[in-house]
């Protein structure tokens, strides 16, 4: 990593990762609470525009910043590809809901947890403040 990325890019890296993984929480919290009683429908789609905009500006700050460091690069693509596999896992459910599509939408959001929280702990082992 260059030295501008040690600085200041590196603690926007942090703090969008750290944002990312919290908007995604809220989504899965609001997600379970849709699926198990049938409400807050419009907390659930408002947290899935936040995690997909914070979800593409983290990596582009990668891209920008650290393209070259695989251990944030390669989360940072894969978690954005994930991202957009649970928004049309999401609309089919939507409109064709099974218990497979259901699990299958579930099942995504975890791991679509499990990047962004990669990507956040990277932030505090790679970069130096």
């Amino acid at each position: 990593l260059g030295p501008d990325f040690r600085r200041g890019d590196g603690m926007k890296v942090r703090r969008l990762a750290l944002m990312t993984t919290g908007f995604v929480l809220l989504q899965l919290f609001f997600g379970a609470v849709y699926r198990h009683v049938g409400i807050l429908l419009h907390f659930h789609l408002l947290g899935a525009v936040l995690v997909f905009i914070h979800g593409a500006l983290l990596y582009k700050r990668v891209s920008k910043s650290a393209a070259q460091d695989p251990w944030f690069s390669r989360p940072a693509t894969v978690l954005l590809g994930l991202i957009m596999l649970q928004m049309c896992l999401g609309l089919y459910t939507w409109q064709f809901p099974t218990v497979a599509d259901a699990t299958a939408h579930v099942s995504v959001g975890s791991l679509i947890l499990a990047t962004s929280a990669i990507i956040s702990l990277q932030s505090f082992r790679r970069i130096t403040v």
